[in-house]
């Protein structure tokens, strides 16, 4: 839209109309007045008598003459009286005549013209951030959705509020949490690969949170509205190097990719769950390459890969005595973490050390296939640490799960670690790259 700025020309206006009189009378003409220019006006007195004063002090100036240099103030302004405008009663009984409608206007208008790049085409779409979780059996991907409204509400990382934008979303994320937080059990493996679809609305984490991968991006706004399309597909959909043609659409569909890797699998389970990756990967990239959407040879998709289960005991204790990647909060609940530069240290560490075999390869692949400045690595845990009775980790008994009538469950409140994080960096980043 162009806006136009008029000026205040009031001034050059009275000029040009005659509204300001010149205080100094004109200057003389060099001949004496004729009888015509006098006009009709009363004759000039005989030579030596005096004029008498006219009724009027002025009247002796003619209209082509000033009038004194000491004007005598002008009388006051009567009050302002009501207009005399008679306006008939409405009935109350008859509504009010509507306003014609823009059909009936016998004067067109010209079509609005917006701000220039105020308005870009698929602006409305571009609110819409789709993410799509990759993962085989055991990964752990209906625990990590169910654990994303509790990270929420715990904070540390901003303020956020999740809701369901319809009724299944909302009754997934009602059952799930109530599941974790009021039965202490794990949610059920998901059956069905319907996208959830989950707003989120909040205010970015503290300064300095996620500097590294943000330091060459514009700053991030103080509140940040969202929708994210959260799709869970059963892990049977990747399992056998089998892998469904839904799975590989609701990957492709997707604008960034959560991919859950298990740390904590034996021999057998590595092996399928290579296939299964690898089998998945491949699909995807044919998939993407017949429709023309790769990006200079790679996929086009931001990745956070996360190292799920990081609060499992045996898992928890080997990281500690064998590596130096884990370290500890000093104040608070002094919550152990794998500092953000050290993540993918860590994850190449779970890739060539603690599962090898075939799982090396998951990590060559997602540098292969994928931008390596749009991948970021996490250390996650769905349901957290337990802390002792003052709230605080001890190193002695930290372990958060049991076992209940023959079942696995939770011994304390689920504390996510680093479940809303990835989320948020997907967010951001591909966010950056619509601008």
């Amino acid at each position: 839209m162009t806006i136009w700025t008029s000026g205040n020309n009031n001034h050059a206006d009275d000029a040009d109309d005659g509204l300001v009189d010149d205080p100094m009378p004109p200057a003389n003409n060099s001949r004496p007045p004729r009888q015509s220019d006098r006009g009709s006006g009363p004759a000039d007195p005989p030579p030596g008598t005096r004029p008498s004063a006219p009724a009027n002090p002025f009247a002796m100036f003619d209209d082509t003459t000033a009038a004194p240099s000491r004007p005598q103030p002008a009388p006051p302004e009567p009050a302002p009286s009501p207009l005399g405008i008679n306006v008939p009663p409405i009935p109350m009984d008859t509504p009010p005549t509507p306003p014609p409608s823009n059909s009936n206007r016998t004067m067109t208008e010209p079509a609005p013209l917006p701000i220039p790049g105020g308005m870009r085409p698929g602006q409305v779409q571009d609110s819409t951030v789709r993410i799509g979780l990759w993962g085989s059996t055991r990964s752990g991907k209906s625990t990590y959705l169910a654990a994303l409204p509790i990270a929420a509400m715990q904070g540390g990382h901003g303020s956020w509020v999740v809701a369901g934008t319809d009724d299944l979303a909302a009754d997934y994320l009602n059952q799930s949490v109530n599941r974790l937080v009021v039965q202490r059990r794990f949610p059920r493996p998901n059956r069905v690969i319907e996208p959830i679809s989950w707003t989120f609305h909040g205010t970015p984490p503290p300064a300095g949170w996620g500097r590294n991968f943000f330091s060459k991006r514009k700053p991030v706004p103080d509140s940040v509205d969202f929708r994210l399309e959260l799709h869970d597909p059963p892990g049977s959909f990747y399992e056998n190097g089998r892998i469904s043609e839904e799975a590989i659409e609701h990957l492709a569909n997707a604008n960034g990719l959560i991919y859950l890797m298990n740390p904590v699998l034996n021999r057998n389970e590595v092996q399928m769950n290579f296939e299964a990756f690898f089998s998945a990967l491949q699909r995807l990239t044919t998939r993407m390459s017949a429709s023309g959407q790769m990006d200079h040879g790679k996929l086009p998709h931001y990745v956070a890969v996360c190292v799920t289960k990081f609060d499992d005991e045996h898992l928890f204790r080997h990281v500690v005595s064998n590596t130096n990647f884990v370290r500890q909060d000093q104040d608070g609940q002094r919550l152990p973490r794998i500092p953000e530069e050290r993540s993918a240290e860590y994850f190449a560490w779970v890739c060539e050390r603690l599962l090898g075999g075939n799982t090396e390869l998951v990590r060559s692949a997602l540098s292969t296939h994928f931008h390596p400045d749009r991948i970021n690595y996490f250390a996650t845990s769905a349901i957290g640490f337990r802390l002792n009775s003052n709230n605080i980790f001890d190193f002695r008994d930290f372990r958060n799960t049991e076992q209940i009538d023959g079942d696995t469950g939770l011994r304390g409140m689920p504390r996510p670690v680093n479940v809303l994080e990835p989320l948020i960096f997907l967010e951001r980043r591909i966010r950056a790259a619509r601008r």
